[in-house]
């Protein structure tokens, strides 16, 4: 359980209205993390985080995932493999206009690093 400091903002239109939505606030999450020793210098890491808020017309869930696979090359240098996901459904609902959108974000990194 924790907290996610989101600050999203969406503009929805239609071709005769336009409806804007935003959130600024801490959202409460829940998640859970596990990281795994496969070896002595291989390091996985699996994490997740689900959101949800809902006011009277506006709504935002979503999830943030990250997975990373971590070697120790030597002492205090690790070469590592990331996999970056966040998903998000926002909608709207006031009165005059009433839409929704999913925004949906993939990336994968490569990268050194240094563990003291």
């Amino acid at each position: 359980m924790g907290a996610a400091f989101v600050d999203y903002s969406v503009t929805l239109r239609g071709p005769l209205n336009e409806a804007d939505a935003s959130v600024d606030t801490a959202v409460p999450t829940l998640g859970f993390r596990v990281d795994y020793e496969i070896g002595p210098r291989t390091h996985l890491s699996l994490k997740s985080d689900a959101l949800y808020f809902e006011t009277g017309d506006e709504k935002l869930e979503g999830s943030f995932d990250n997975t990373t696979l971590e070697w120790r090359a030597v002492r205090n240098v690790v070469l590592g493999l990331g996999l970056d996901r966040l998903a998000v459904d926002a909608a709207v609902d006031d009165g005059d206009w009433r839409g929704q959108v999913s925004d949906f974000y993939r990336s994968t990194r490569v990268y050194a690093g240094l563990r003291f």
